[in-house]
């Protein structure tokens, strides 16, 4: 059932979603040399090896050991960009902190053992979350870090997209679940036109994407200004249709649309103007991969986008280096993250 409801106040639904942190960590020794962030000042310990080994495991955020002649040294997150592959005959040994739940087999190669990517997700207790990945190269491994810090609405001093009516893809890194919201803003297009916002997975095939839902907003399109909503399973096998239902927006007018959910009913904020669509249990909302405006290459596509994003966007990525305030605070003891 669709519902017109004008109000004054959007009330948002929101979720605090936490990370799950990396269990069975392990460490894993390969030959290599690591490549400190510039400006980094470090003190070897004397520790026999061994006990380099289980400090790091035990230390929330050591990523990586690197065996000296006589002890080692400890990296933490950000500390470190790049490790150096090397061979036996050069002796030099690091060790990486993995996220294994069994040793694998020994054909495969660590530290990675034939994944693309490791993650390590660690907190230093309180609310702050932190990713440490690996990526390799052929002659390096390769860390970069994230934040998790989960967007709340939209930015204050975001930078305007520069796009004019092509399709604009962007993809979830986790599912559209009730609580989250999806906001955009931008400006209409002119009079004759219509834009569309698609809850979309792509699949396999032509013939397996779905749609839980499709927005299409037209302003004088085929002689209709309208809002239109629709959910579709198999690209071509429309289950349901609401159309003709109001919309708000005169051509050329700046816009802010907002969308979140429950299990059972999509809200969809415009302006001053709230659209509610039931939703068809066959396509999850909770399925969908992407969120797509203008996805289709109809005729008539067109709009001018400002920003999109959602709350579900939580991992950002945070330099890897340490600045000179966070290198006083370590040689004081104390251990700071940017």
């Amino acid at each position: 059932m669709i519902s017109l409801i004008f109000y004054f106040l959007i009330f948002q639904l929101s979720v605090s979603y936490v990370p799950e942190i990396s269990a069975n960590l392990k460490m894993v020794e390969v030959y290599g040399t690591p490549k400190e962030s510039s400006g980094i000042f470090r003190m070897p310990t004397q520790e026999n090896w061994l006990d380099c080994l289980y400090k790091c495991l035990a230390t929330w955020n050591c990523v990586l050991v690197s065996q000296l002649p006589n002890g080692c040294e400890y990296f933490n997150t950000q500390e470190i960009q790049s490790v150096t592959r090397l061979t036996s005959s050069d002796g030099r040994v690091v060790a990486f902190k993995i996220s294994l739940t069994d040793c694998p087999p020994v054909p495969q190669t660590p530290p990675l053992f034939g994944n693309v990517t490791s993650s390590l997700i660690i907190t230093d207790g309180s609310d702050n979350y932190y990713k440490s990945e690996i990526t390799e190269t052929s002659d390096t491994w390769d860390f970069n870090y994230s934040i998790h810090k989960c967007l709340t609405d939209i930015p204050k001093d975001y930078t305007p997209l520069v796009n004019h009516g092509e399709p604009y893809w962007m993809d979830l890194a986790s599912s559209f679940t009730p609580g989250e919201t999806f906001f955009m803003t931008g400006k209409t297009p002119a009079y004759g036109y219509r834009f569309t916002i698609s809850f979309y997975r792509q699949g396999t095939g032509g013939g397996e994407n779905d749609y839980a839902m499709r927005i299409r907003i037209s302003n004088g399109y085929g002689n209709k200004t309208n809002t239109e909503i629709s959910t579709f399973f198999n690209q071509t096998t429309e289950i349901k249709r609401d159309e003709n239902l109001a919309n708000p927006y005169a051509p050329l007018q700046d816009f802010e649309i907002r969308v979140n959910s429950t299990d059972t009913v999509a809200n969809i904020y415009m302006n001053s103007t709230l659209l509610q669509y039931t939703l068809d249990p066959q396509v999850p909302l909770t399925d969908m991969t992407q969120i797509v405006i203008n996805l289709g290459g109809f005729a008539g596509l067109n709009v001018t986008l400002y920003y999109i994003g959602w709350t579900g966007d939580c991992w950002k990525m945070i330099s890897n280096h340490v600045n000179k305030e966070s290198q006083r605070n370590r040689h004081q003891g104390e251990t700071v993250l940017e």
